[in-house]
């Protein structure tokens, strides 16, 4: 449980004292405090109140009222054209190793466009939980939590409980020093122009080993992707040194290196920190803007599995084609924060009537994609049965919303 006191406090004063002094007082929960200074107490009397109040927070609880929801912009800055950037710097051979390595599902999505407002709406229903290692939300009135096995689910990465990088710095970093010489660390940006301005097929493409070739996208892949990073931050060293160890690169435990960089992001991104709210006092102006790191497209597509309503055509394109989940979603649309509210989140009527699944964990001998020679679309009722949105509900969610709205 997290507590806060109560408490209100009244004070007045009076002014005009003759002599030197003026007499204050104090009215705090309830016990009077009083200074007096010298003089005798004559004038006017002014009196002063306020509610210094925060409510009583126990675990379950929303941080956030529905009075208090505000719309914010939600960024990510790292490449949403990763798959063009890398594609013209390899040659086709290297674009088909680099597609059948443990990252390929991530070069099979169509984009990693996400929905902003839906991830910020789900984050603002965020309850108080002592679980470190993930987080839970109360939407339509259930408990729904995000946690490790979902995102190895999602993404197809392995996902273990801890994150090893022991030893790593006693390892050389061959590839800032054969690629980047004169240098003791990167920002992406240089990794960035590196890959771009040798594309393939021309006078200034890569000189390297296939090998390093495929490292180096790799490493691109990785930094600007799954953890997001923006241009002007320093690439890892560590990471560096993985990549370049094939052994190490394929056993890695990447899933959770992602997962809990996405998750502090995540916890973290509607608390303000000092500089924050030094800034923003100088502007005078509320915060009205996040950036998020890590992956956030695996995290909207667990929204859209564990709420199936947002599966549907107006808020993504989806098509079933089995394990990693992300591969079943592209063309995430941008539903408005206010309709958002309106339709779904603050709509109590239609609570009882919205379907949440559960995250089912997927056997190991069940995590290998499903193929299809032609992707079946939702129209044909092509779900699987935890994601499955009966027609009848959906026609009762219409109808109470549109006696409502009328």
């Amino acid at each position: 449980m997290i507590s806060h006191e109560r408490w209100s406090c009244r004070w007045w004063s009076w002014n005009g004292a003759v002599g030197a002094g003026a007499r204050t007082g104090a009215v705090c929960g309830g016990a009077r405090t009083r200074a007096v200074g010298g003089g005798d107490r004559t004038g006017a009397v002014e009196e002063h109140e306020w509610e210094i109040m925060t409510d009583v927070i126990m675990e379950d609880d929303h941080f956030f009222d529905f009075d208090d929801w505000r719309n914010f912009l939600v960024y990510w800055k790292g490449d949403f054209q990763y798959k063009e950037t890398i594609k013209s710097f390899l040659s086709n051979s290297q674009w088909k190793k680099l597609r059948e390595n443990i990252f390929g599902n991530f070069f099979r999505l169509q984009s990693v466009k996400f929905s902003g407002k839906l991830m910020h709406c789900v984050l603002l229903s965020k309850i108080v939980s002592n679980e470190p290692d993930s987080m839970t939300f109360k939407v339509f009135d259930r408990d729904i939590k995000f946690t490790r096995d979902a995102f190895h689910i999602i993404t197809g990465l392995k996902s273990y409980s801890s994150l090893d990088m022991k030893g790593l710095n006693e390892k050389e970093n061959r590839l800032l020093r054969v690629y980047f010489p004169g240098k003791d660390k990167i920002e992406l940006a240089d990794l960035y122009s590196f890959i771009s301005s040798r594309p393939h097929g021309t006078t200034s493409s890569f000189a390297g080993s296939d090998d390093d070739a495929l490292k180096l996208a790799t490493l691109y892949f990785v930094e600007s992707v799954l953890m997001g990073k923006r241009k002007n931050r320093n690439v890892s060293e560590q990471i560096m040194k993985i990549v370049d160890d094939d052994a190490l690169c394929a056993s890695f435990n990447w899933g959770s290196l992602a997962y809990e960089t996405l998750l502090k992001s995540l916890k973290s991104c509607l608390k303000s920190n000092e500089n924050d709210v030094k800034k923003e006092k100088e502007k005078e102006k509320d915060i009205d803007s996040y950036t998020l790191v890590g992956f956030p497209f695996a995290f909207c597509v667990w929204i859209m599995e564990v709420l199936p309503i947002f599966q549907e055509k107006q808020f993504v394109n989806f098509k079933e084609v089995g394990y990693p989940r992300m591969l079943c979603y592209s063309e995430m649309k941008s539903p408005q924060f206010d309709a958002l509210c309106r339709k779904y989140f603050h709509n109590k009527k239609v609570f009882k009537l919205i379907e949440v699944s559960p995250f089912i964990p997927v056997e190991e001998e069940d995590t290998q994609p499903l193929c299809v020679e032609e992707p079946v679309s939702q129209d044909q009722g092509s779900r699987s049965s935890s994601t499955q949105f009966d027609e009848g509900v959906l026609k009762e969610i219409v109808r109470v919303c549109v006696s409502a709205f009328e």
